[in-house]
């Protein structure tokens, strides 16, 4: 995601690519597939079993995206609610600081102290106290995470490689170790794109099916970037890809990636663009089995550095 206001981390640190550490991530994961792929079975960890989608009340701000996406919610009758606690119009991006959830009854509580609000604190709400209104179930840790850096492919999840940035106290095997102990799933790690600083997962790839997965249209306009993603990702699942061959790159494209998937139906986000369309007629041929919606107003979200994904929390 793209937030021009916020200046590009500096941060240029490579992970090593040796042979120890590889072989390191490989015993990590070898023996757990087959159980973390049951576990997932067991208590439906894909999109498809989402059922309610929670907003943050301080949405109404951006009143074009609210009205629209509330509307499209109701008429497909899926169950919204508004968090409590979220009134300010800085705490939006809900899909962020909320737990993730790991079965029907239990959630994984981190810790949202990202380095890119370090200065900027007043964007991170009393999401503790908004997980105790909720009464949920949570295992907590102090490891530092954004669940818009939480992709869920069952028995897997993609994350960015900034995890080990965001936690120094841990070392790589150890980090990932726990988790995927945490989470129950192999972890994936894909390059941070350096152009945006909150090293998010989430508008650069999403879950298909069948150990497909969707890439965002990096052939538009960071090859060396899509080699990359592709070569971390094509071990574990084939990719597909966004393309909108425009002789001119919309630095919003990004967005429609980041949409909202529940249980038969996505949302995905309207950027009055020449894209639009072209984006929604792609995303229903990758996804044949959902009805597919653009949310129209979703622009200045765009702007700001999220759009349908980050401004939700949805759960089964």
């Amino acid at each position: 995601m793209e937030n021009k206001n916020i200046p590009v981390d500096p941060y240029g640190e490579k992970i090593e690519k040796n042979a120890n550490y590889a072989k390191a991530l490989d015993c990590l994961s070898k023996g757990k597939t087959e159980q973390w792929l049951m576990r997932a079975i067991e208590h439906g960890y894909e999109p498809t079993q989402t059922n309610k989608v929670y907003l943050a009340e301080g949405l109404i701000h951006y009143k074009e995206a609210y009205n629209n996406l509330l509307a499209a919610l109701k008429k497909e009758q899926i169950e919204v609610d508004l968090l409590p606690l979220t009134q300010s119009p800085k705490h939006i991006w809900v899909r962020d600081f909320m737990p993730i959830q790991l079965s029907k009854n239990l959630f994984f509580s981190y810790k949202y102290l990202p380095d890119y609000l370090y200065d900027s604190q007043d964007y991170i709400p009393d999401y503790n106290t908004i997980i105790n209104c909720l009464h949920l179930n949570c295992i907590s840790s102090d490891i530092v995470l954004d669940g818009g850096n939480v992709v869920r492919c069952t028995d897997k999840v993609i994350m960015t490689d900034k995890i080990f940035k965001e936690n120094p106290k841990y070392g790589k095997i150890e980090l990932l170790s726990k988790l995927e102990d945490l989470m129950q799933a192999q972890i994936i790690l894909i390059p941070w794109d350096r152009h945006e600083i909150f090293g998010h997962a989430d508008g650069m790839v999403r879950y298909i099916s069948e150990s497909r997965v969707l890439l965002n249209n990096y052939a538009d306009f960071d090859p060396s970037l899509r080699r990359r993603l592709v070569g971390a990702l094509s071990p574990h699942f084939i990719v597909e890809e966004l393309e909108y061959c425009s002789p001119r790159y919309n630095k919003l494209s990004w967005a429609y990636l980041n949409f909202l998937q529940t249980n038969n139906c996505i949302f995905i986000p309207g950027l009055h663009a020449k894209e639009d369309l072209l984006a929604a007629e792609q995303i229903r041929q990758y996804y044949p089995n959902y009805k597919v919606i653009q949310i129209q107003g979703c622009r200045q979200l765009a702007k700001e550095g999220g759009a349908l994904n980050c401004i939700s929390w949805n759960i089964f």
